[in-house]
Protein backbone atom coordinates (compact mmCIF):
# COMPACT_ATOMS: atom_id res chain seq x y z
CA UNK A 1 0.00 0.00 0.00
CA UNK A 2 2.81 2.41 0.87
CA UNK A 3 4.58 1.76 -2.42
CA UNK A 4 1.36 2.30 -4.38
CA UNK A 5 0.64 5.57 -2.56
CA UNK A 6 4.22 6.73 -3.10
CA UNK A 7 3.98 6.20 -6.85
CA UNK A 8 0.66 8.05 -7.10
CA UNK A 9 1.77 10.95 -4.86
CA UNK A 10 5.01 11.38 -6.80
CA UNK A 11 3.11 11.24 -10.13
CA UNK A 12 4.96 8.16 -11.29
CA UNK A 13 1.79 6.17 -11.87
CA UNK A 14 -1.96 6.58 -12.05
CA UNK A 15 -4.30 5.19 -9.42
CA UNK A 16 -5.53 2.41 -11.71
CA UNK A 17 -2.02 1.42 -12.76
CA UNK A 18 -0.72 1.40 -9.16
CA UNK A 19 -3.69 -0.65 -7.94
CA UNK A 20 -3.15 -3.22 -10.69
CA UNK A 21 0.61 -3.33 -10.20
CA UNK A 22 0.48 -4.00 -6.44
CA UNK A 23 -2.75 -6.05 -6.50
CA UNK A 24 -4.68 -3.58 -4.35
CA UNK A 25 -8.42 -2.93 -4.76
CA UNK A 26 -8.79 0.39 -6.53
CA UNK A 27 -11.53 1.75 -4.20
CA UNK A 28 -9.30 1.04 -1.18
CA UNK A 29 -6.39 2.92 -2.71
CA UNK A 30 -8.60 5.90 -3.63
CA UNK A 31 -10.09 5.96 -0.11
CA UNK A 32 -6.69 6.29 1.56
CA UNK A 33 -5.58 8.91 -0.94
CA UNK A 34 -8.77 10.88 -0.30
CA UNK A 35 -8.29 10.74 3.47
CA UNK A 36 -4.88 12.31 3.27
CA UNK A 37 -5.60 14.65 0.41
CA UNK A 38 -2.71 13.02 -1.51
CA UNK A 39 -0.20 14.37 0.96
CA UNK A 40 3.16 12.75 1.48
CA UNK A 41 2.24 12.01 5.12
CA UNK A 42 0.42 8.92 3.91
CA UNK A 43 3.77 7.31 3.23
CA UNK A 44 4.44 7.21 6.98
CA UNK A 45 0.92 6.09 7.90
CA UNK A 46 0.48 2.67 9.54
CA UNK A 47 -2.11 0.74 7.57
CA UNK A 48 -4.17 -2.12 9.03
CA UNK A 49 -3.02 -5.60 8.19
CA UNK A 50 -6.54 -7.06 8.05
CA UNK A 51 -7.47 -7.29 4.39
CA UNK A 52 -11.18 -7.84 5.02
CA UNK A 53 -12.77 -9.98 2.33
CA UNK A 54 -9.38 -10.05 0.56
CA UNK A 55 -7.69 -11.75 3.51
CA UNK A 56 -5.72 -14.82 2.47
CA UNK A 57 -6.47 -18.21 3.94
CA UNK A 58 -2.84 -19.25 4.40
CA UNK A 59 0.13 -17.25 5.58
CA UNK A 60 3.16 -16.61 3.40
CA UNK A 61 5.07 -19.42 5.10
CA UNK A 62 2.23 -21.89 4.67
CA UNK A 63 1.85 -20.99 0.99
CA UNK A 64 5.57 -21.55 0.49
CA UNK A 65 5.28 -24.89 2.29
CA UNK A 66 2.45 -25.98 -0.02
CA UNK A 67 4.37 -24.86 -3.07
CA UNK A 68 7.50 -26.74 -2.02
CA UNK A 69 5.45 -29.88 -1.41
CA UNK A 70 3.97 -29.67 -4.92
CA UNK A 71 7.43 -29.21 -6.42
CA UNK A 72 8.89 -32.15 -4.47
CA UNK A 73 6.08 -34.56 -5.29
CA UNK A 74 6.16 -33.51 -8.96
CA UNK A 75 9.87 -34.33 -9.14
CA UNK A 76 9.07 -37.83 -7.94
CA UNK A 77 6.56 -38.29 -10.79
CA UNK A 78 3.53 -38.14 -8.46
CA UNK A 79 2.19 -34.77 -9.61
CA UNK A 80 -1.20 -33.67 -8.25
CA UNK A 81 -4.31 -32.91 -10.29
CA UNK A 82 -6.52 -29.92 -9.53
CA UNK A 83 -9.02 -32.00 -7.60
CA UNK A 84 -6.27 -33.69 -5.58
CA UNK A 85 -4.69 -30.33 -4.79
CA UNK A 86 -8.08 -28.96 -3.71
CA UNK A 87 -8.52 -31.80 -1.22
CA UNK A 88 -4.94 -31.35 -0.05
CA UNK A 89 -5.55 -27.66 0.75
CA UNK A 90 -8.73 -28.51 2.68
CA UNK A 91 -7.00 -31.20 4.76
CA UNK A 92 -4.03 -28.89 5.35
CA UNK A 93 -6.26 -26.09 6.63
CA UNK A 94 -8.20 -28.51 8.86
CA UNK A 95 -5.05 -30.01 10.35
CA UNK A 96 -3.69 -26.52 11.13
CA UNK A 97 -6.99 -25.30 12.58
CA UNK A 98 -7.16 -22.45 10.04
CA UNK A 99 -10.47 -20.70 9.45
CA UNK A 100 -11.31 -21.10 5.77
CA UNK A 101 -14.17 -20.76 3.29
CA UNK A 102 -13.56 -24.02 1.44
CA UNK A 103 -16.44 -26.30 0.46
CA UNK A 104 -17.07 -28.55 3.45
CA UNK A 105 -19.40 -30.85 1.54
CA UNK A 106 -16.79 -31.66 -1.11
CA UNK A 107 -13.97 -31.21 1.40
CA UNK A 108 -11.91 -29.34 -1.17
CA UNK A 109 -10.76 -25.84 -2.08
CA UNK A 110 -12.60 -24.05 -4.87
CA UNK A 111 -11.49 -23.33 -8.42
CA UNK A 112 -10.88 -19.64 -7.72
CA UNK A 113 -8.52 -20.40 -4.85
CA UNK A 114 -6.61 -22.98 -6.91
CA UNK A 115 -6.32 -20.58 -9.86
CA UNK A 116 -5.07 -17.73 -7.64
CA UNK A 117 -2.62 -20.03 -5.84
CA UNK A 118 -1.16 -21.34 -9.10
CA UNK A 119 -0.79 -17.81 -10.47
CA UNK A 120 0.89 -16.50 -7.32
CA UNK A 121 3.21 -19.53 -7.00
CA UNK A 122 4.02 -19.56 -10.74
CA UNK A 123 2.62 -23.05 -11.24
CA UNK A 124 0.92 -24.29 -14.37
CA UNK A 125 -1.19 -27.26 -15.46
CA UNK A 126 0.74 -29.61 -17.76
CA UNK A 127 -0.10 -32.87 -19.49
CA UNK A 128 2.43 -35.38 -18.14
CA UNK A 129 4.24 -38.00 -20.18
CA UNK A 130 3.29 -41.49 -19.07
CA UNK A 131 6.41 -43.21 -17.70
CA UNK A 132 6.52 -46.78 -16.40
CA UNK A 133 7.67 -47.68 -12.91
CA UNK A 134 10.54 -49.68 -14.41
CA UNK A 135 11.93 -46.53 -16.05
CA UNK A 136 11.67 -44.54 -12.82
CA UNK A 137 13.48 -47.30 -10.92
CA UNK A 138 16.21 -47.87 -13.50
CA UNK A 139 17.20 -44.26 -14.10
CA UNK A 140 19.35 -43.73 -11.01
CA UNK A 141 22.87 -42.53 -10.31
CA UNK A 142 24.37 -46.02 -10.28
CA UNK A 143 23.12 -47.10 -13.71
CA UNK A 144 23.76 -43.75 -15.36
CA UNK A 145 27.18 -43.42 -13.74
CA UNK A 146 28.31 -46.84 -15.00
CA UNK A 147 27.11 -46.04 -18.50
CA UNK A 148 29.12 -42.82 -18.61
CA UNK A 149 32.18 -44.58 -17.15
CA UNK A 150 32.17 -47.12 -19.99
CA UNK A 151 31.51 -44.40 -22.56
CA UNK A 152 34.42 -42.38 -21.19
CA UNK A 153 36.80 -45.37 -21.38
CA UNK A 154 35.79 -46.08 -24.97
CA UNK A 155 36.25 -42.49 -26.07
CA UNK A 156 39.67 -42.22 -24.44
CA UNK A 157 40.87 -45.56 -25.80
CA UNK A 158 39.75 -45.02 -29.40
CA UNK A 159 39.49 -41.22 -29.72
CA UNK A 160 36.02 -41.24 -31.26
CA UNK A 161 35.12 -37.97 -32.95
CA UNK A 162 31.58 -36.60 -33.17
CA UNK A 163 31.19 -37.81 -36.76
CA UNK A 164 31.94 -41.40 -35.65
CA UNK A 165 29.41 -41.59 -32.79
CA UNK A 166 25.99 -42.89 -33.88
CA UNK A 167 22.69 -43.69 -32.22
CA UNK A 168 20.24 -46.15 -33.80
CA UNK A 169 16.77 -47.17 -32.68
CA UNK A 170 13.53 -48.62 -34.04
CA UNK A 171 10.21 -46.82 -34.21
CA UNK A 172 6.85 -47.68 -35.73
CA UNK A 173 4.75 -45.90 -38.36
CA UNK A 174 1.08 -46.87 -38.45
CA UNK A 175 -1.25 -46.46 -41.40
CA UNK A 176 -3.70 -44.92 -38.88
CA UNK A 177 -2.11 -41.96 -37.01
CA UNK A 178 -2.48 -42.01 -33.26
CA UNK A 179 -2.91 -38.25 -32.92
CA UNK A 180 -5.66 -36.18 -34.52
CA UNK A 181 -4.97 -32.48 -35.17
CA UNK A 182 -7.35 -29.80 -33.92
CA UNK A 183 -9.78 -28.38 -36.48
CA UNK A 184 -11.75 -25.12 -36.73
CA UNK A 185 -15.42 -25.63 -35.95
CA UNK A 186 -18.43 -23.37 -35.19
CA UNK A 187 -19.07 -22.54 -31.57
CA UNK A 188 -21.74 -24.72 -30.04
CA UNK A 189 -20.98 -27.95 -31.90
CA UNK A 190 -21.25 -30.73 -29.37
CA UNK A 191 -19.42 -33.23 -31.52
CA UNK A 192 -16.62 -32.57 -34.01
CA UNK A 193 -15.40 -35.45 -36.16
CA UNK A 194 -12.32 -35.91 -38.33
CA UNK A 195 -11.82 -38.45 -41.10
CA UNK A 196 -9.19 -41.15 -40.57
CA UNK A 197 -7.91 -43.97 -42.72
CA UNK A 198 -9.32 -46.96 -40.80
CA UNK A 199 -10.29 -48.22 -37.35
CA UNK A 200 -7.04 -50.15 -36.89
CA UNK A 201 -3.82 -49.71 -38.79
CA UNK A 202 -0.80 -51.70 -39.90
CA UNK A 203 2.55 -50.87 -38.34
CA UNK A 204 5.79 -50.66 -40.31
CA UNK A 205 9.06 -50.63 -38.38
CA UNK A 206 11.68 -48.04 -39.30
CA UNK A 207 15.26 -47.88 -37.99
CA UNK A 208 16.58 -44.32 -37.77
CA UNK A 209 20.24 -43.50 -37.24
CA UNK A 210 21.85 -40.15 -36.42
CA UNK A 211 25.40 -39.07 -35.60
CA UNK A 212 26.70 -36.53 -33.12
CA UNK A 213 28.00 -34.41 -36.03
CA UNK A 214 24.49 -33.98 -37.45
CA UNK A 215 24.64 -36.69 -40.15
CA UNK A 216 21.73 -39.02 -40.88
CA UNK A 217 21.78 -42.57 -42.21
CA UNK A 218 18.73 -43.13 -44.51
CA UNK A 219 15.90 -45.06 -42.81
CA UNK A 220 15.69 -48.85 -42.88
CA UNK A 221 12.07 -50.10 -43.22
CA UNK A 222 10.68 -53.51 -42.23
CA UNK A 223 7.29 -54.24 -43.83
CA UNK A 224 4.88 -56.85 -42.42
CA UNK A 225 4.89 -59.04 -45.52
CA UNK A 226 6.42 -62.39 -46.53
CA UNK A 227 7.91 -61.02 -49.76
CA UNK A 228 9.26 -57.55 -50.46
CA UNK A 229 7.55 -55.50 -53.17
CA UNK A 230 9.59 -52.64 -54.72
CA UNK A 231 6.44 -50.48 -54.82
CA UNK A 232 6.53 -50.26 -51.02
CA UNK A 233 9.59 -47.99 -51.23
CA UNK A 234 8.20 -45.47 -53.74
CA UNK A 235 8.69 -41.97 -52.32
CA UNK A 236 11.01 -43.04 -49.50
CA UNK A 237 14.02 -40.81 -48.66
CA UNK A 238 16.98 -41.31 -51.03
CA UNK A 239 19.22 -44.18 -49.94
CA UNK A 240 16.53 -45.88 -47.86
CA UNK A 241 16.29 -49.66 -47.82
CA UNK A 242 13.31 -51.92 -47.16
CA UNK A 243 12.93 -55.59 -46.23
CA UNK A 244 9.95 -57.81 -45.50
CA UNK A 245 9.13 -59.96 -42.48
CA UNK A 246 5.89 -61.60 -41.43
CA UNK A 247 5.67 -59.73 -38.13
CA UNK A 248 7.04 -56.41 -39.30
CA UNK A 249 9.32 -56.24 -36.24
CA UNK A 250 13.08 -56.25 -35.89
CA UNK A 251 14.61 -59.72 -35.73
CA UNK A 252 18.18 -61.03 -35.49
CA UNK A 253 18.26 -61.71 -39.24
CA UNK A 254 16.93 -58.29 -40.19
CA UNK A 255 19.37 -56.61 -37.81
CA UNK A 256 22.25 -58.10 -39.81
CA UNK A 257 20.67 -56.59 -42.92
CA UNK A 258 20.52 -53.26 -41.16
CA UNK A 259 24.20 -53.46 -40.17
CA UNK A 260 25.10 -53.91 -43.84
CA UNK A 261 22.95 -50.87 -44.65
CA UNK A 262 24.61 -48.87 -41.86
CA UNK A 263 28.15 -49.78 -42.93
CA UNK A 264 27.49 -48.47 -46.47
CA UNK A 265 27.00 -44.93 -45.11
CA UNK A 266 29.17 -44.89 -41.95
CA UNK A 267 32.26 -46.38 -43.73
CA UNK A 268 33.91 -47.97 -40.64
CA UNK A 269 37.56 -48.89 -41.13
CA UNK A 270 40.46 -50.02 -39.00
CA UNK A 271 41.85 -46.49 -38.89
CA UNK A 272 38.36 -44.99 -38.58
CA UNK A 273 36.19 -47.13 -36.24
CA UNK A 274 32.67 -46.02 -35.31
CA UNK A 275 30.71 -46.21 -32.07
CA UNK A 276 27.05 -47.20 -32.22
CA UNK A 277 24.87 -46.59 -29.16
CA UNK A 278 21.59 -48.51 -29.01
CA UNK A 279 19.35 -50.46 -26.64
CA UNK A 280 20.00 -54.07 -25.66
CA UNK A 281 17.14 -55.69 -27.56
CA UNK A 282 17.58 -59.43 -28.03
CA UNK A 283 17.94 -59.02 -31.80
CA UNK A 284 20.90 -56.65 -31.31
CA UNK A 285 23.11 -58.94 -29.23
CA UNK A 286 23.24 -62.15 -31.23
CA UNK A 287 26.57 -63.87 -31.89
CA UNK A 288 26.32 -63.20 -35.61
CA UNK A 289 25.74 -59.48 -35.05
CA UNK A 290 28.67 -59.22 -32.64
CA UNK A 291 30.95 -61.04 -35.05
CA UNK A 292 29.95 -58.76 -37.92
CA UNK A 293 30.70 -55.69 -35.79
CA UNK A 294 34.10 -57.07 -34.83
CA UNK A 295 34.98 -57.77 -38.44
CA UNK A 296 33.86 -54.30 -39.56
CA UNK A 297 35.30 -52.15 -36.74
CA UNK A 298 31.95 -51.19 -35.20
CA UNK A 299 31.86 -50.72 -31.43
CA UNK A 300 28.46 -51.44 -29.85
CA UNK A 301 27.58 -49.69 -26.60
CA UNK A 302 24.31 -50.80 -25.01
CA UNK A 303 22.16 -48.43 -22.98
CA UNK A 304 21.16 -49.53 -19.45
CA UNK A 305 17.72 -51.15 -19.43
CA UNK A 306 14.75 -48.77 -19.20
CA UNK A 307 16.83 -45.59 -19.53
CA UNK A 308 16.38 -44.78 -23.21
CA UNK A 309 13.86 -42.01 -22.41
CA UNK A 310 16.74 -39.99 -20.94
CA UNK A 311 19.95 -41.40 -22.47
CA UNK A 312 18.97 -42.12 -26.08
CA UNK A 313 19.32 -39.07 -28.37
CA UNK A 314 16.65 -40.29 -30.80
CA UNK A 315 14.05 -40.63 -28.04
CA UNK A 316 15.01 -37.33 -26.43
CA UNK A 317 14.87 -34.96 -29.40
CA UNK A 318 14.01 -36.63 -32.70
CA UNK A 319 11.12 -39.08 -32.53
CA UNK A 320 8.56 -36.71 -31.02
CA UNK A 321 8.80 -34.08 -33.81
CA UNK A 322 9.02 -36.90 -36.36
CA UNK A 323 5.72 -38.42 -35.18
CA UNK A 324 4.05 -35.01 -35.13
CA UNK A 325 5.20 -34.33 -38.68
CA UNK A 326 4.06 -37.82 -39.78
CA UNK A 327 0.57 -37.29 -38.33
CA UNK A 328 0.34 -33.96 -40.14
CA UNK A 329 1.42 -35.53 -43.44
CA UNK A 330 -1.15 -38.31 -43.02
CA UNK A 331 -3.86 -35.70 -42.50
CA UNK A 332 -2.73 -33.85 -45.63
CA UNK A 333 -2.91 -37.09 -47.62
CA UNK A 334 -6.48 -37.78 -46.49
CA UNK A 335 -7.56 -34.24 -47.40
CA UNK A 336 -5.88 -34.28 -50.81
CA UNK A 337 -7.10 -37.80 -51.64
CA UNK A 338 -10.77 -38.00 -50.59
CA UNK A 339 -12.11 -41.52 -50.49
CA UNK A 340 -8.63 -43.09 -50.35
CA UNK A 341 -7.07 -44.86 -47.39
CA UNK A 342 -3.44 -45.10 -46.33
CA UNK A 343 -1.83 -48.50 -46.92
CA UNK A 344 1.75 -49.70 -46.62
CA UNK A 345 2.24 -48.75 -50.30
CA UNK A 346 1.82 -45.06 -49.41
CA UNK A 347 3.40 -45.23 -45.96
CA UNK A 348 7.06 -44.91 -47.03
CA UNK A 349 6.24 -41.85 -49.12
CA UNK A 350 4.33 -40.14 -46.28
CA UNK A 351 6.96 -41.08 -43.69
CA UNK A 352 9.68 -39.84 -46.07
CA UNK A 353 8.09 -36.37 -46.28
CA UNK A 354 7.91 -36.16 -42.50
CA UNK A 355 11.48 -37.46 -42.15
CA UNK A 356 12.88 -34.81 -44.48
CA UNK A 357 11.06 -32.09 -42.54
CA UNK A 358 12.71 -32.85 -39.21
CA UNK A 359 16.01 -34.50 -40.20
CA UNK A 360 18.39 -31.58 -39.85
CA UNK A 361 21.85 -31.25 -38.36
CA UNK A 362 20.77 -28.95 -35.55
CA UNK A 363 18.27 -31.49 -34.19
CA UNK A 364 20.84 -34.31 -34.18
CA UNK A 365 23.53 -32.21 -32.51
CA UNK A 366 21.15 -30.97 -29.82
CA UNK A 367 19.96 -34.54 -29.19
CA UNK A 368 23.46 -35.77 -28.33
CA UNK A 369 24.12 -32.63 -26.29
CA UNK A 370 20.95 -33.11 -24.23
CA UNK A 371 22.02 -36.63 -23.23
CA UNK A 372 25.61 -35.68 -22.33
CA UNK A 373 27.14 -38.00 -24.93
CA UNK A 374 28.67 -35.33 -27.20
CA UNK A 375 30.15 -33.13 -25.91
CA UNK A 376 30.87 -35.58 -23.11
CA UNK A 377 29.18 -34.32 -19.94
CA UNK A 378 28.89 -36.83 -17.13
CA UNK A 379 27.14 -34.25 -14.91
CA UNK A 380 24.35 -33.48 -17.40
CA UNK A 381 21.75 -34.94 -15.01
CA UNK A 382 21.16 -33.36 -11.58
CA UNK A 383 19.36 -34.43 -8.43
CA UNK A 384 15.97 -33.47 -9.87
CA UNK A 385 16.42 -35.99 -12.70
CA UNK A 386 17.15 -38.79 -10.22
CA UNK A 387 14.40 -37.78 -7.77
CA UNK A 388 11.80 -40.29 -9.08
CA UNK A 389 14.21 -43.14 -8.29
CA UNK A 390 14.22 -42.11 -4.61
CA UNK A 391 10.69 -43.47 -4.29
CA UNK A 392 12.00 -47.03 -4.59
CA UNK A 393 15.07 -46.53 -2.38
CA UNK A 394 14.64 -48.35 0.93
CA UNK A 395 16.54 -47.29 4.09
CA UNK A 396 18.41 -50.06 5.91
CA UNK A 397 19.97 -49.31 9.29
CA UNK A 398 22.73 -51.64 10.43
CA UNK A 399 23.54 -52.58 14.02
CA UNK A 400 27.00 -51.63 15.21
CA UNK A 401 29.40 -54.55 15.64
CA UNK A 402 32.81 -54.78 17.32
CA UNK A 403 34.33 -56.51 14.32
CA UNK A 404 32.66 -54.29 11.78
CA UNK A 405 31.97 -50.81 13.21
CA UNK A 406 29.29 -48.98 11.26
CA UNK A 407 27.90 -45.48 11.24
CA UNK A 408 24.81 -44.71 13.30
CA UNK A 409 23.23 -42.94 10.34
CA UNK A 410 20.85 -45.04 8.21
CA UNK A 411 22.23 -46.10 4.87
CA UNK A 412 20.22 -46.02 1.65
CA UNK A 413 20.93 -49.16 -0.33
CA UNK A 414 19.46 -49.79 -3.76
CA UNK A 415 18.62 -53.25 -4.94
CA UNK A 416 21.05 -52.65 -7.77
CA UNK A 417 23.86 -52.64 -5.19
CA UNK A 418 23.11 -56.20 -4.04
CA UNK A 419 24.22 -59.05 -6.34
CA UNK A 420 21.34 -61.31 -7.26
CA UNK A 421 23.22 -64.44 -6.15
CA UNK A 422 23.31 -63.15 -2.55
CA UNK A 423 19.56 -62.70 -2.32
CA UNK A 424 18.91 -66.46 -2.57
CA UNK A 425 20.93 -67.15 0.61
CA UNK A 426 18.98 -64.77 2.86
CA UNK A 427 16.47 -65.87 5.49
CA UNK A 428 14.01 -63.49 7.15
CA UNK A 429 12.84 -63.75 10.75
CA UNK A 430 10.12 -61.41 12.02
CA UNK A 431 9.38 -60.04 15.46
CA UNK A 432 7.04 -57.47 16.91
CA UNK A 433 9.45 -54.58 16.48
CA UNK A 434 11.78 -55.39 13.64
CA UNK A 435 12.87 -57.85 10.99
CA UNK A 436 16.29 -59.51 11.17
CA UNK A 437 17.85 -60.47 7.87
CA UNK A 438 20.63 -62.99 8.41
CA UNK A 439 22.76 -64.59 5.70
CA UNK A 440 23.37 -68.30 6.14
CA UNK A 441 26.93 -67.87 4.95
CA UNK A 442 27.86 -65.13 7.44
CA UNK A 443 28.52 -65.17 11.23
CA UNK A 444 25.41 -64.89 13.38
CA UNK A 445 26.55 -61.60 14.92
CA UNK A 446 26.33 -59.80 11.59
CA UNK A 447 22.67 -58.89 11.59
CA UNK A 448 21.04 -56.05 9.65
CA UNK A 449 17.94 -54.57 11.27
CA UNK A 450 15.30 -53.28 8.88
CA UNK A 451 12.42 -50.98 9.76
CA UNK A 452 9.04 -52.61 9.07
CA UNK A 453 6.67 -49.65 9.02
CA UNK A 454 4.39 -50.50 6.13
CA UNK A 455 2.87 -47.04 5.87
CA UNK A 456 4.73 -43.70 5.75
CA UNK A 457 4.80 -41.90 9.06
CA UNK A 458 2.69 -38.69 9.23
CA UNK A 459 4.55 -35.41 9.17
CA UNK A 460 4.27 -32.61 11.72
CA UNK A 461 3.57 -30.04 8.99
CA UNK A 462 0.10 -31.41 8.26
CA UNK A 463 0.98 -32.40 4.69
CA UNK A 464 1.07 -36.03 3.55
CA UNK A 465 4.56 -37.59 3.41
CA UNK A 466 6.33 -37.84 0.08
CA UNK A 467 5.99 -41.24 -1.65
CA UNK A 468 8.62 -43.72 -0.48
CA UNK A 469 9.19 -47.43 -0.98
CA UNK A 470 7.70 -49.78 1.56
CA UNK A 471 10.04 -52.09 3.42
CA UNK A 472 7.73 -55.06 2.86
CA UNK A 473 8.34 -55.84 -0.79
CA UNK A 474 5.61 -56.78 -3.26
CA UNK A 475 5.01 -60.26 -4.58
CA UNK A 476 7.41 -59.67 -7.46
CA UNK A 477 10.84 -58.48 -6.20
CA UNK A 478 12.53 -55.50 -7.71
CA UNK A 479 14.72 -56.38 -10.66
CA UNK A 480 18.43 -55.75 -10.80
CA UNK A 481 18.80 -53.04 -13.45
CA UNK A 482 22.55 -52.99 -13.79
CA UNK A 483 23.50 -51.49 -17.15
CA UNK A 484 24.14 -54.13 -19.80
CA UNK A 485 27.18 -52.97 -21.73
CA UNK A 486 28.08 -54.78 -24.93
CA UNK A 487 31.33 -53.89 -26.61
CA UNK A 488 32.20 -55.40 -29.96
CA UNK A 489 35.71 -54.64 -31.07
CA UNK A 490 38.54 -55.93 -33.21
Amino acid sequence: MKKAISEVVNNRSSVNAAAKKYDIPEPTLRRYLKKGGRTRELEEHEFPVNAGRYKKTFSTGQIEELKQYIVDIDRRAFGLTKSQFGRLCFDFAESKGITHKFNKDKRAAGRDFIKAFMKESKLTLRKPEATSVARLMAFNKINVGKFFDVLKDLRIAHSFQAANIYNADETGFSTVPTRTPKVISPIGNRRVIKLKSAERGTTVTSVCTISAAGNFVPPFFIFPRKRMNPSFMVGAPPGSEGVAHESGWMTAEKFINYLHHFAKFAHPRKDNPVLMIMDNHASHVTLEAIQYCRDNFIFLLGLPAHTSHKLQPLDVAFYSPLKNAYNSCCDDFMVNNPGCTISIRELASIAGKAYLQVANARTAIKAFEATGIEPFNQAIFNEEDFAPAQTTDMPIQTVESDAFPTSAEPQVIRSTDIPSELVENVTVSTSADSQAITSTDTPSELVATVSTSAEPQPTSSGLPPLPTARTNTSRRPRKNYLPCILRAHQ
